[in-house]
């Protein structure tokens, strides 16, 4: 989708104007799957937002169940979550 590469193009330079570009491709198809990782890891990243990451990269794993970028990103913010908690 042309708004995910946006976002992925932005991402660096501009991390809120990416973050509306993964939204609004959301918003076009809340199952794309890719557009939920990128976002989970900009909030993730920038925002320090763990558990709604977390929940990003669910929807990413029920949108396409073996996507790995979205299972190992869920166990590393499980792990994240944890520790947190302690």
């Amino acid at each position: 989708m042309a708004q995910h590469s946006l976002g992925i193009a932005k991402l660096r330079a501009q991390p809120m104007e990416a973050a509306k570009h993964f939204l609004q491709c959301l918003k076009d198809d809340p199952q794309y799957a890719l557009a939920h990782v990128s976002y989970g890891n900009y909030l993730l990243k920038n925002l320090n937002l763990v558990v709604d990451a977390q929940r990003h990269f669910q929807l990413a794993l029920n949108a396409w169940p073996n996507f790995n970028m979205a299972a190992v990103q869920l166990r590393r913010t499980a792990r994240l979550a944890s520790k947190l908690d302690k």
